[in-house]
């Protein structure tokens, strides 16, 4: 079994008949319990490669040594590591935009930054946008004034910038949707079953995510055209876009007299 440098033991190095002395047992347990101590305290000594995990009052210290003018013993533990985190990025890009972007960011993330020409301000000048959305009651959001803020800013923008005006704003997500029920639709018959122009499909509405089937529902009747001319023919009742309709002529039996022709009675002809 494969230990790691913290778990490993000096019993697991020697023969099983040594391993099992008491006295044997005993100094390899205290040897390694002091092992682990100085592992710890070598884990505690890397400070710089370790800022994520690193305590407040090493982050407290680290501001005063990189001597980090926007740093406050007031902020939040998170909001002191970020600072921490980017400041010697700060540093490397003092004078610049991204500098001031990067710093701000630091203290409240999300927050914004306009330039003079976005904006249609002076020229010179730019204005910030605080996000202050994740602020609690423990560590409320700290309102600065204009001339505070630029000050904070001075190392991370150039001489020549100045801040015009600053915002405070929370950002909150509104989630929309819709819900559609189904239903029946039936589709009405025109008037009776002689349509003078084929009936089209209405468009009932969409949705974006879910799928909406309407379909023509027409239900069973029956019909009795009207005779054409002297002899019965089959009229077309009409037709379904969605279903099968069936139709066909309906013709009841009858019997027909003709007129005589002519001055002699002759035997008439009958149709069928």
């Amino acid at each position: 079994m494969i230990k790691d440098l913290r778990d490993a033991r000096l019993v697991d190095a020697v023969p099983r008949v040594v391993a099992g002395q008491d006295w044997v047992r005993a100094l390899s347990e205290a040897v390694g319990v002091l092992h682990e101590r100085t592992l710890r305290y070598i884990d505690d000594s890397q400070i710089y490669t370790s800022l994520d995990t690193a305590t407040e009052p090493v982050l407290d210290a680290l501001a005063i040594n990189w001597k980090v003018d926007w740093y406050d013993t007031g902020y939040s533990v998170e909001q002191k590591r970020r600072i921490i985190k980017t400041a010697l990025t700060v540093r490397r890009l003092m004078g610049t935009v991204g500098a001031v972007k990067l710093q701000a960011d630091s203290i409240y993330p999300g927050t914004m930054l306009e330039e003079w020409f976005e904006y249609g301000g002076q020229p010179g000048t730019f204005r910030l946008f605080i996000n202050v959305t994740d602020t609690t009651e423990e560590h409320p959001a700290i309102i600065y004034s204009p001339a505070e803020m630029e000050r904070r800013l001075i190392t991370a923008k150039r001489w020549s910038a100045h801040l015009e005006s600053l915002s405070y704003m929370v950002r909150h997500t509104l989630a929309t949707g819709c819900r559609v029920d189904k239903w029946a639709y039936t589709v009405p018959v025109c008037g009776t079953v002689y349509c003078g122009v084929w009936w089209m499909p209405a468009t009932l509405g969409y949705t974006a995510h879910h799928a909406l089937l309407t379909g023509g529902q027409p239900g069973a009747f029956a019909v009795s055209p009207e005779f054409t001319g002297t002899l019965p023919v089959p009229a077309t009742v009409g037709y379904s876009v969605c279903g099968a309709l069936r139709s066909g002529g309906v013709a009841a039996g009858y019997t027909a007299s003709p007129e005589f022709a002519g001055t002699l009675p002759e035997e008439a002809q009958y149709g069928n």
